[in-house]
């Protein structure tokens, strides 16, 4: 009888399970680095070129996953890709599977671009940030730029005839910003808010009629008609109740509804409705500003913000200390808060600082129920930090109750500008006025992304939801100004 044959090696192995490759991560460096560094939640990617030194990207593959660049061959492993790049220009690279699938765009900032530092600490709820970037005062060319929620740049442009200023994203989807030149307040009648597409068209310039374009609004109403402000002169002001001359020469704010076509239809002016006596404070430590032709006057009001809700528009007179609401159709200020106590004033509840009222503040917005009022209190010439101030309003108990107060331990003063605006879900984007920071924080006032532009300043920081733009047409847009 034979005996049974030993199990041949071959037929021991085959019994075995071959390991299953899954797909893997992937390390993603560069030369110059990528900022932010690689990470998978993030889409957009700035870098530093040089125009006569390719960008060297390295990838590290792991298991079966693969990467394409410029939607070349795809690749497993260790590989380095070289590729030119000029300023504007960008990369792409798609990772095709594991955790860190997707498509990542990598652009070349231009040598020129505004220093910054972005830092994200949490989960923003604004999807991108609109922000004209400058050395405040100074008419020197630079960028109006849209940041993503990583701090990305992902489109710019720069302004070549002066300082851009008050960058906004329009309803209709273009972006506009005010072409400074001279002046606290707009004094060169040649300038206004130019609208540009994505692309880089220049569309239309909003200009005032009957004098020069203020710069610190541009309104577009669901009708198409447009708001903006004018300082207006008037002579013969007698001020000697305030320490000046009886022969004053004074500007005035006024506000100037136009047509899309440019036709007034509607003016409103402080000169008709807010006493000279709302600006004492102010009158007794400030200089007089010069117009363009060489005339001094003193800015009694300092109108920096229209809110438009239908037939009642929210104010801020900076050297009023006041935020008032008005009806368009009589022009009756029909409640105000802050500064010198009237008939008008609403109580304050809850507010430890209401004894000393706003500091020169700026960016009032009312909710479109009317019930929430936020500010930027720059508290200029007064104690304290400035803040972003959050009020319930009761117009029929006329009473304005401190919901929320902000500050920034990095913001220890304001002389001027800013911004502070609460999104739906609660954060708040603010604009710490003529400093270097802009800030996302939460309702308690944890900052969830900093940017730091490094002795530039945004005079506001305008959010956009998610949503409403496209990064699509952003990335489409700068692709467009770079061929």
């Amino acid at each position: 009888m034979l005996a049974a044959a030993a199990p041949l090696p071959f037929i021991a192995a085959a019994a075995k399970q071959l390991p299953v490759v899954d797909p893997g991560p992937v390390k993603v460096s560069s030369d110059p680095k990528l900022v932010p560094g690689f990470d998978r939640t993030a889409p957009d990617y700035a870098i530093h070129c040089n125009k006569s030194r390719p960008v060297a990207l390295t990838f590290d593959a792991s298991g079966t996953t693969k990467v394409s660049v410029n939607r070349g061959p795809a690749r497993g492993g260790h590989f380095t890709s070289r590729v030119k790049l000029v300023p504007g220009r960008a990369l792409q690279f798609s990772i095709d599977s594991g955790p860190d699938a997707g498509v990542f765009h990598v652009r070349c900032l231009p040598t020129n671009f505004p220093g910054y530092l972005a830092t994200r600490y949490g989960k923003p709820q604004a999807r991108w940030y609109v922000m004209s970037v400058g050395y405040i005062g100074i008419p020197r060319p630079d960028y109006t730029v849209v940041f993503d929620n990583h701090g990305v740049p992902v489109w710019w442009m720069r302004e070549p005839h002066g300082l851009p200023f008050n960058g906004s994203y329009l309803p209709d989807g273009d972006i506009a910003w005010y072409r400074y030149t001279e002046g606290v307040f707009g004094i060169n009648p040649k300038v206004g808010f130019s609208e540009h597409t994505l692309t880089g068209k220049h569309v239309r310039t909003y200009k005032a009629r009957g004098g020069p374009t203020d710069l610190h609004e541009l309104q577009i109403l669901p009708n198409h008609h447009v708001m903006l402000i004018q300082y207006k002169p008037r002579a013969h002001v007698d001020l000697s109740r305030f320490g000046k001359s009886k022969d004053s020469t004074v500007v005035d704010g006024q506000i100037q509804e136009q047509t899309r076509y440019g036709k007034v239809v509607w003016t409103w002016s402080t000169k008709d409705h807010i006493p000279i006596a709302d600006s004492a404070r102010w009158l007794s430590f400030m200089d007089q500003a010069g117009l363009d032709d060489g005339t001094k006057v003193w800015d009694l009001v300092h109108l920096n913000t229209i809110d438009p809700h239908g037939s009642r528009i929210v104010i801020s007179l900076r050297h009023a200390d006041a935020v008032y609401e008005i009806d368009k159709q009589s022009g009756h200020v029909l409640w105000k808060l802050g500064g010198r106590h009237t008939s008008n004033s609403l109580r304050v509840v809850g507010d430890p600082l209401a004894s000393e009222s706003f500091g020169g503040q700026h960016d009032a917005r009312l909710s479109s129920d009317g019930r929430f009022l936020t500010v930027f209190d720059n508290r200029s010439h007064r104690d304290h930090r400035p803040r972003a101030v959050l009020y319930e309003i009761d117009a029929a108990h006329r009473t304005a109750t401190l919901l929320e107060s902000i500050t920034d331990p990095m913001a220890a003063s304001s002389t001027c500008c800013g911004s502070a605006r609460k999104l739906p879900a609660g954060d708040w984007v603010i604009s710490w006025g003529a400093t270097r920071w802009v800030t996302e924080t939460d309702s308690t006032g944890k900052v969830l992304l900093r940017f730091d532009f490094h002795g530039r300043s945004a005079y506001r920081a305008y959010p956009v939801l998610p949503g409403v733009l496209d990064p699509a047409r952003l990335r489409a847009g700068m692709d467009a100004m770079a061929h």
